[in-house]
Order: structure tokens, then sequence, then C-alpha cells
């Protein structure tokens, strides 16, 4: 399937809300495994056509003067916010015992391989969900893109999962970014940094990338993105989603000591439960 862009009139009763929201968490476990919590990053620079041509998909409408190409692949781009991100988690449903080796191993730098095995398994983006949006306009008339808004669609408690974690981790660093937090009731995208680089002027030849990171630490969301944008005379907005479903993260469950409350990771060629202290017992 192919992502959905939805005119929808200028005066959409989404409001704007700005302010500061930073939130960090860090698993407190001896092998110092953290993961990091919730940024938006935002890449304002051109990055060559070739590094779409593995885009997930591109959202295209019948009448916004806008182009977007969509890639939800960590592993087919580099972005700013990988250093925020860490290693990227996913929860599992499934029965883990069946699980065979991941892609890359437990090697942190070839983590980005394990989004297309995990997503193929029906897993769920744990923690983060990261997104990028190569912008352009559909001729040489101007678009300026106003805003970036995010629509939650629906909320719901974690599920009780598997945790498909890492050993090891090092802490997240931060960088410049929108910061997004899905478990607010109405989430807002705010900059992080000296200036909001909003709005933007797209054509045919300028393009703009994006990257969205989102996250949510307490609930599992399904969400959409929003684009508010206006050329000459006319303006409207452009919803973005995912392969034509909404986009999904979502936190988990944790035990009454703040951890994971079922976690694994793999671990000299097996699949072992992570505990509060660490590595307990492989998995049977």
């Amino acid at each position: 399937m192919s992502g959905v862009r939805t005119p929808e009139p200028a005066d959409s009763p989404d409001a704007k809300r700005p302010g500061w929201l930073t939130r960090v968490r860090r698993w407190p476990m001896k092998l110092g495994a953290a993961v990091g919590a919730a940024f938006l990053a935002w890449f304002v620079s051109f990055i060559g056509p070739k590094l779409f041509d593995e885009a997930s998909h591109s959202v295209q409408g019948e009448k916004p003067p806008l182009s977007i190409a969509v890639v939800t692949d960590m592993a087919h781009f580099t972005s700013p916010a990988d250093a925020s991100i860490g290693a990227p988690e996913f929860l599992y449903s499934g029965h883990v015992t069946q699980l065979g080796a991941p892609p890359g191993g437990n090697d942190p730098q070839r983590s980005e391989e394990r989004w297309a095995w995990a997503h193929k398994l029906g897993a769920v983006d744990a923690y983060t969900t990261l997104v990028r949006m190569k912008i352009s306009g559909r001729s040489s008339t101007p678009v300026i893109l106003n805003d970036l808004r995010i629509t939650v669609i629906s909320r719901r408690a974690p599920p009780d999962a598997w945790l498909i974690s890492y050993l090891g981790l090092g802490s997240a660093q931060g960088v410049r970014y929108f910061d997004v937090n899905l478990d607010r009731r109405a989430p807002v995208a705010t900059y992080v940094g000296k200036r909001n680089p909003l709005p933007l002027r797209v054509t045919d030849t300028d393009v703009e990338v994006i990257d969205l990171l989102a996250s949510a630490l307490r609930c599992d969301c399904r969400w959409t993105i929003k684009l508010d944008w206006a050329s000459g005379s006319k303006q409207g907005t452009m919803t973005i989603d995912d392969h034509g479903e909404s986009f999904q993260t979502s936190g988990v469950r944790f035990t009454s000591s703040g951890e994971p409350r079922r976690a694994i990771a793999w671990f000299r060629g097996r699949w072992m439960r992570i505990g509060p202290n660490g590595i307990s017992t492989p998995l049977q």
C-alpha cells in the first residue's frame, strides 16, 4: 500500500501549543542499558535522490502542490537523531523461543538492520519511531511549509509483550531537534534550538529533508503527521501516514521497581532474558 495524503481545510481546529518538553528514560541495569527519550530531529539539508530510491512509500495527492517521499526503514538512511535514539528496540507479542538470530547479532553498529526483520515479524517500535520525509514542490511555484503537527489517532495502555532489546548500550547524546511526546493528551512539536526553521520554502528544485522522531513511554499510540502548507492564494494540510496506516509507537509495561516486565537480548548466540541485574537465564 502507499501513504495517503488528505487535504484538509486551512482553519483546522488543531491548535499550536508552544513549550519545551524533554523526557529521558534510563534503565537501572548494571550493564548500563539506556534508551533515548522523546525527541524530534530536524535535518534541514538536501540529500541526494539516490537515498530515496529505497523510500518506503511516496505520499501523493490530487491537488496539494507538494510531493513527499517517506522512509521508515532505519537501514536506508543516517539521521542526526540516531545519537538520541541509540539502538532501536521493539515490542513482540509472539513466541520468543521461536525467534531466530537477529541480523547483526548484538552489534550496536548494525542495529539498524533489525528494523525490517522486526517489522516483518509484526513487532512494534518500542519507545521511539523515526520517520524521514523528503519534501518538494510539484512545479516552480513556491510552496511554504508553515507548520508540522502530530495527531494521535488512538491511545491505549502498552501491550504485555516482549521487549527486544540489547545489552551494554551507552546513554543517548542530545542533538538539536523538535520534541514530541506522544504520552501527552495533545502532543506538540517544539523546536529545541536557537531558531525554529519554520516556515520553509520548497519548489520542484528546492527540496527539504525532515526527520521526525516521536516517542512514547506510557501509551501504545497510533498517530499521523500533518503538514500545513500555503502556495499563492491556496492553503491546506497534508496528512502523512505509514503505508496507508497510522504510525505506531508504544511504551512497555514495567515492574514495580521500574524495569521492563519482559525483556530479552541476543547474547553469545542465543536469546537471553534481561533481569534487574543484567542477564538472568537463557530462554528455553
